[in-house]
């Protein structure tokens, strides 16, 4: 047995060989034991090679040690950590053992902890956005998953303790061996959690309840009715549901509860449970009136679908346009519209990071659309939002049939003028801005480094790019070698509602705008104005100008002489996001 020797207060290292009673180093051969009254705490660095020992028993009984891991730690054999002690390992950090054995203690798991035996006790272990991996779990630890933090579980049948999704990050659970019944607790499974079942064949047919605190996975087809998998303990609110996992297994996650609230004429009602014919609450001509419900249409987004295609519901804070108003948390799609003063803005411009903002945290969710005999404004946790207008959309919403397909145009149907003209819409979104920060919420945009240097170049017909020999940021001048072909303008690209603001209606990909493009050869020019360059790679002109897309294409011929030129004139640029690790660079 080799036992610790070094202080039993402060810091020290695990490296230093007069620490331990062997006066060396700990190696393949070592049981270890680290007791001491302490507090103190051992270091282990981030070295090359790992460390490698038999056994380790870190405290006991009226011990307080914590021992840091920054580099690797690989157990032969059994890990033991008792009460009053804890194993901390860091981002850089990773454990390996046989087995693990927690008496009231405490493991940190920010790296990789990986056992390859069974994990038991009455611990916990916090994956604070690390990865942790048993094959088997016993006793009653608790594993508490954070951080965007994983859990794979190797022997999935039977198991103990409890499973705590701990905050709204996205957290996965893989529960990759044999096995059909999961006997462990999971608690606060959330809309951005995800539980691979890798051993469950993927089916299409496949159906999940819940009864009280069981969750059943049942078959289809030629096993339709049987029981695949169960979850004995499974303590989460909300729909569940199934999909593929990409890799033949099973997918389980939770749908967003749609839960809105929509005033009615005795009071709110959940917009999942409004029917034809209900009356609501709409406002006209700044009085509240009472309307049938015409058709309740809904759509539900999966994960699949929101990975490809993104759609992440925007949220408005409780609180976010004025005092209680909304006066819970309110998730719209990012094109419905709410009313401030007297017009309808999209909720997508709105999106401030703060009081107002695109929650990627919900995996996947429903939504409901209320349709009225014309287009109204309701009342959605206290906050005056648009009715369903069908403007040609309507088959893609599951709803009641009977209701006439009939399409109306914005311009002629509408309730109230679409506000999007940046001009208005952005002192609106300051003062909401502002609002917000006064409030408190925390910026949650993440920063942008921002240049306003396109990096202009031209792309020769082989592929070789040039740049400008001559430029006064208005003028950019290239000269054109000996049997060379200019065949693309290629720039940096920004998305104005993005790099300016969402108050500006504009998500196209911008390039730079030209307004003329000159041929040189010698004293003579060719001008071609940027409006007549219908290429692929320009957007469409705007009076005599056009903008770039960051690749455009342009038709002019092979130089013949040493003075050949193009000229390209630039009226206008963006900020681009920099370096280039944020930026696209069209190629």
């Amino acid at each position: 047995m080799t036992t610790w020797t070094g202080a039993t207060i402060g810091t020290s290292y695990w490296d230093a060989a007069g620490n331990w009673s062997t006066g060396a180093v700990p190696g393949s051969a070592s049981n270890l034991s680290i007791l001491g009254t302490g507090p103190f705490t051992i270091l282990l660095g981030n070295t090359d090679p790992a460390y490698t020992i038999r056994s380790l028993a870190l405290g006991a009984a009226g011990s307080n040690v914590t021992l840091q891991v920054a580099g690797r730690l690989s157990v032969a054999s059994a890990i033991t950590v008792a009460s009053g002690s804890a194993l901390d390992i860091g981002a850089t950090g990773s454990v390996g053992g046989s087995s693990l054995d927690l008496t009231g203690a405490t493991i940190i798991d920010r790296g990789s902890l990986d056992i390859t035996g069974t994990a038991s006790g009455n611990g916990t272990i916090d994956v604070q956005g690390g990865s942790l991996f048993i094959n088997t779990i016993a006793g009653i630890n608790t594993y508490d998953l954070t951080g965007s933090g994983s859990m794979t579980i190797s022997d999935s049948s039977g198991g103990s303790g409890a499973i705590v999704f701990g905050d709204t990050s996205p957290i996965t659970l893989n529960l990759s061996g044999a096995g059909s019944v999961f006997g462990a607790s999971i608690t606060g499974f959330g809309a951005a959690d995800t539980i691979d079942i890798g051993s469950l064949a993927w089916s299409k047919g496949e159906t999940v309840s819940v009864n009280g605190t069981t969750l059943t996975i049942t078959g289809t087809g030629t096993g339709a009715g049987k029981t695949l998998f169960t979850f004995s303990d499974f303590n989460t609110p909300g729909h569940v549901r199934l999909e593929s996992d990409g890799n033949g297994g099973t997918e389980l996650y939770t749908c967003f509860v749609a839960g809105t609230r929509i005033q009615g004429e005795f009071g709110e009602v959940a917009v999942e449970d409004l029917e034809v014919g209900d009356i609501v609450a709409t406002l006209e001509d700044g009085a509240i009136v009472h309307r049938p419900v015409r058709w309740i249409g809904s759509r539900h987004l999966d994960k699949a679908i929101l990975r490809r295609s993104g759609g992440h519901p925007v949220r408005l804070r409780a609180g976010a346009v004025s005092q209680a108003v909304p006066h819970r948390d309110l998730l719209v799609t990012p094109e419905h519209c709410v009313l401030i003063e007297g017009q309808l803005v999209p909720a997508r411009m709105l999106v401030n990071g703060r009081s107002i903002f695109v929650d990627r945290s919900v995996g996947a969710f429903t939504f409901h659309h209320v349709e009225l005999e014309r287009h109204g404004i309701l009342i959605a946790e206290g906050l005056f939002t648009e009715s369903y207008l069908d403007t040609g959309n309507r088959r893609s919403f599951t709803g009641p049939p009977g209701c006439d397909p009939a399409q109306d145009s914005w311009q002629q149907a509408a309730c109230a003028p679409l506000l999007t003209d940046r001009a208005i819409l952005e002192p609106l979104w300051r003062r909401l801005d502002r609002r917000a920060a006064t409030i408190g919420w925390p910026d949650q945009r993440p920063a942008l480094a921002l240049t306003r240097d396109p990096r202009l170049r031209l792309q020769l017909e082989g592929g070789q790019q040039i740049s400008a020999r001559w430029d006064d940021g208005g003028r950019h001048i290239f000269h054109i070698p000996v049997g060379t072909r200019p065949v693309q303008l290629l720039s940096r690209v920004a998305v104005p509602a993005i790099v300016i603001g969402p108050f500006v209606d504009d998500r196209r990909e911008l390039g730079v705008q030209v307004s003329t493009v000159i041929y040189w050869e010698g004293l003579h020019d060719t001008v071609i104005r940027a409006a007549d360059l219908d290429l692929e790679g320009w957007h469409a002109a705007e009076s005599d100008l056009r903008w770039t897309a960051g690749a455009a294409h342009l038709d002019l011929p092979t130089a013949t002489r040493p003075d050949t030129f193009v000229e390209i004139r630039i009226v206008d640029t963006l900020p681009y996001r920099k370096p280039l690790a944020f930026s696209r660079l069209a190629a």
